[in-house]
């Protein structure tokens, strides 16, 4: 029963740390990289500043950007 009970505890300890979801923060952050990754490819905005409002959800996110004079 104790050998079960180690077996066990070593499978559980040894699972990859990739099962973890990300964050609220984390997940954020990606939502606004890509945005800013895409708008600078298509339009040629430079992304300069970044905002969000998310106490228990996320409410609103924000994207400032510079855009360069032709």
């Amino acid at each position: 029963m104790k050998f079960l009970i180690c077996l066990f505890l070593l499978f559980v300890s040894c699972q990859k740390k990739d099962d973890v979801l990300p964050t609220k923060s984390e997940i954020v952050n990606q939502v606004r990289r890509n945005v800013a990754k895409q708008l600078k490819c298509e339009l040629g905005l430079h992304p300069i500043g970044t905002g969000a409002q998310m106490m228990y959800k996320v409410e609103m996110l924000s994207l400032s950007f510079m855009y360069p004079e032709s």
